[in-house]
């Protein structure tokens, strides 16, 4: 993770405090998963620890690939993300770094079954009216026009 260190950390900690329990996938023990398989194995998880590089405006597309397909996501939180999902009603943040609030909050999600998956269920539906592909196209189309480039 040369580029960015936080991540490893991250595994580190998760390793620790979950053991077994954890699963890191895109490593050498499990390979990426993607297409229907990643729907698949989204729908045996619990929670979904998602990472990004922190930069204000900016994050990874796991949010978008999380939640919209129908996995619970518990996200760093980043100066912007709340212009494109709620936070407590479509994913959890946390404070990257702070991995004593992120623990709190996966136990305390491990066990709250119905608040886990009113979560989840109000991510995905939100998810699959604002963000699909040909929604997120559109929006560039319209904002190409708005801008005179087409």
């Amino acid at each position: 993770w040369a580029g960015w260190p936080y991540r490893g950390q991250l595994i580190d900690f998760l390793k620790s405090a979950y053991g077994e329990r954890f699963g890191h996938f895109g490593d050498s023990n499990h390979p990426e998963v993607r297409h229907q398989d990643l729907n698949n194995l989204f729908a045996t998880l619990k929670i979904v620890v998602c990472d990004t590089v922190h930069s204000p405006n900016y994050w990874s597309n796991r949010i978008y690939e999380t939640i919209g397909r129908g996995g619970f996501a518990i996200h760093p939180r980043v100066e912007g993300l709340e212009k494109e999902f709620k936070e407590y009603e479509h994913f959890i943040p946390y404070t990257a770094g702070n991995f004593k609030d992120l623990k709190q909050k996966i136990d305390h999600y491990l066990e709250d079954d119905a608040g886990r998956e009113r979560i989840r269920s109000a991510g995905f539906a939100y998810c699959h009216e604002h963000h699909t592909y040909t929604k997120r196209v559109e929006e560039l189309l319209r904002v190409l026009k708005e801008q005179k480039v087409l």
